[in-house]
C-alpha cells in the first residue's frame, strides 16, 4: 500500500520541508507515546519555508524524537539536498536511507519499524539543567562475543534555564 500511495503522487510546486518538520516536531510534542518517532520520506529540499535548517537542528536535537529519513532523489533535480537528510538523522539517532528501487524502499520501511520495535531507551539524569548542548558517547562491550548495533543521539539538551 505504501509503495502504491508513494508511485501516486506526482510531485510539483515548491516544497516547505522545514516548516513541515517543525510542526511534525510540535505534534509529537503532544503525542501521548513515551516513544516518538518522524519519519521523513523526501529529497532534501526546500524552497518555500519561512524557518531555516538551524532552527529545524536546534528543534531537533531539544525534542525527544528520532528522525529517520527515507530519501528519495530525482537525478535531474538541481535543489535535491541528501545531506541535510543525513544531518536531521544523525542529530536524532535515527537513519537515513536512500533506496535505489521500489523493493529497497520497502525493505527500508521494515527496518524501520523493526527499529522502533526492537530498540531500548537509555536514560540519563543531568546533574546540571543549564539549558544547553551536552555530549554523549555510549559504548557496550560484551563478554560473550554476542555483537549488536548501538546508535544514538549525539548528545541531550539539559531542560532547565537558558544559559
Amino acid at each position: 500500500a505504501l509503495e502504491a500511495a508513494l508511485r501516486a503522487l506526482r510531485p510539483e510546486g515548491q516544497t516547505a520541508l522545514y516548516d513541515a518538520l517543525l510542526q511534525g516536531l510540535s505534534r509529537l510534542e503532544t503525542g501521548a507515546h513515551a516513544r516518538r518517532v518522524l519519519v521523513l520520506v523526501s529529497d532534501g529540499a526546500d524552497n518555500a519555508s519561512q524557518a531555516d535548517l538551524a532552527a529545524v537542528m536546534e528543534r531537533a536535537r531539544r525534542s525527544n524524537v528520532t528522525i529517520y529519513a527515507i530519501g528519495l532523489f530525482d537525478p535531474a533535480a538541481r535543489d535535491r539536498n541528501p545531506r541535510v537528510l543525513a544531518r536531521l538523522a544523525g542529530a536524532t539517532g535515527g537513519a537515513r536511507f536512500e533506496p535505489k528501487s521500489p523493493g529497497l524502499l520497502v525493505q527500508a520501511v521494515h527496518r524501520i519499524a523493526r527499529e522502533i520495535r526492537e530498540s531500548y531507551t537509555i536514560g540519563y539524569e543531568p546533574p546540571d539543567r543549564d539549558g544547553r548542548f551536552h555530549r554523549v558517547d555510549v559504548r557496550v562491550t560484551m563478554h560473550d562475543g554476542v555483537s549488536f548495533g548501538v546508535r544514538t543521539r549525539p548528545g541531550y539538551v539539559a531542560a532547565g534555564a537558558e544559559p
